[in-house]
């Protein structure tokens, strides 16, 4: 079964230029953690997501060598904070915050090839054609239920 059985093609998509703040409101509006990000021709130029931002307004780690093998890692307050940071990202345009580097699948790849990468980021899997680049949707882990339980009955 081909990823396209399993597509989910009206999904909220923000603009590079848009800003966080903007970006955070239509995705609240919309139910979505994520939202894919795409350029004015139609090509996906990244993925917006509240996970990725959150990483970025968490402390620094620093590791520590230890006598052994393992090393120690020690969490360095962020300064001036969580909040603070974040309230700084929400003036942020988004192509200053997106993920450029992501997994996708072809629109006819197997549905396997989805499920396994929906598996390994946590995150919906972007579905892009090939050739051209342009953002075709993206399967859930409930699209790709849903189109297993068909193909079952």
């Amino acid at each position: 079964m081909p990823c396209k059985d399993a597509l989910v093609k009206k999904i909220m998509t923000v603009s590079p230029d848009m800003s966080v703040e903007q970006a955070l409101k239509e995705m609240k509006k919309s139910s979505l953690s994520f939202a894919p990000v795409v350029d004015s021709d139609g090509t996906l130029v990244g993925l917006f997501s509240i996970s990725r931002l959150l990483e970025n307004t968490l402390p620094v780690s620093v590791a520590l060598a230890s006598g052994g093998a393992a090393g120690i890692n020690v969490m360095v307050p962020s300064a001036p904070g969580m909040a603070k940071r974040l309230q700084k990202y929400r003036g942020a345009r988004v192509s200053e915050m997106m993920q450029r580097q992501f997994g996708v699948v072809d629109p006819d790849m197997s549905l396997e090839s989805a499920v396994r990468l929906i598996r390994e980021t946590g995150e919906p899997a972007v579905v892009v054609d090939g050739p051209s680049g342009a953002f075709q949707g993206v399967v859930t882990a409930e699209s790709a239920f849903d189109a297993l339980e068909k193909m079952a009955s």
